[in-house]
């Protein structure tokens, strides 16, 4: 129990992991406390907070630091050598999906194997279209612009959430903004056909005005919806760049 109330504590506070000078020092010595893993592993509670712990301090890991949780959590994400409670798997796509400074390549395997399952799994579908959207989003929280997955493969991710019969359409058209958001750059944006097919699908499916728009045209981000990329409401007065 207490262990897993200091990993929400510390979390919370931290995120998202950058932002203030002493940040990267902090981070750094909580990459150890990494590496050593969970005191109690056994606890469920434990696991989760652990698995929200880092997804809310990914941020200000370097790309090494990432590539090596990646390759740790291949084997239970892309392999699926491990089963895990449909909660706690819900939490380590989340941090996954916050990894912004993942090789392409990792984040295309990652996206590739999420869709297998989607809409067919006994997984949070919401999450898992949240995860989708972040790993293909075409303007980033923290990453580099080199780190951005190709527009022909989000627009194929793209195609696969459309084809979904969700009730709640709200957590597809989020998902589907973050990839095919217009950031009025060529190498970035996806094709203006396909734009033309997606908005007539966010059109058709009912999606809010501002969802259309940004999609539609470049337009500027707001901290509503860095909260929603992020996962949850980032730390009051911290607008990302």
């Amino acid at each position: 129990d207490h262990e897993a109330r200091w990993l929400n504590l510390v979390g919370f506070c931290l995120r998202p992991g950058f932002g203030d000078a002493f940040d990267q020092e902090r981070v750094q010595k909580l990459w150890k406390m990494y590496m050593a893993g969970l005191q109690f592993p056994k606890a469920k509670q434990n696991r989760l907070e652990w698995w929200i712990f880092i997804r809310r301090i990914a941020g200000g890991f370097k790309a090494g630091h990432q590539r090596q949780f990646f390759q740790e959590v291949s084997q239970i994400l892309i392999k699926q050598k491990t089963s895990l409670p449909p909660q706690e798997m819900a939490e380590l796509w989340m941090a996954a999906g916050n990894m912004e400074r993942l090789l392409v390549k990792d984040k295309i395997a990652l996206g590739s194997s999420l869709v297998k399952v989607l809409g067919k799994s006994r997984q949070n579908t919401a999450t898992l279209l949240w995860v989708l959207g972040r790993l293909g989003a075409r303007q980033m929280l923290y990453g580099s612009l080199d780190r951005v997955v190709p527009p022909t493969q989000a627009q194929t991710w793209i195609r696969k959430i459309m084809e979904l019969k969700e009730k709640n359409t709200k957590n597809l058209h989020e998902s589907v903004v973050q990839m095919a958001r217009m950031v009025g750059d060529r190498t970035r944006d996806i094709d203006p056909e396909e734009r033309e097919k997606i908005l007539d699908w966010l059109n058709t499916s009912g999606a809010k005005k501002g969802h259309i728009e940004s999609v539609a045209e470049k337009v500027q981000t707001d901290q509503k919806q860095q909260n929603a990329q992020f996962g949850e409401r980032l730390p009051v007065g911290l607008i990302l760049e």
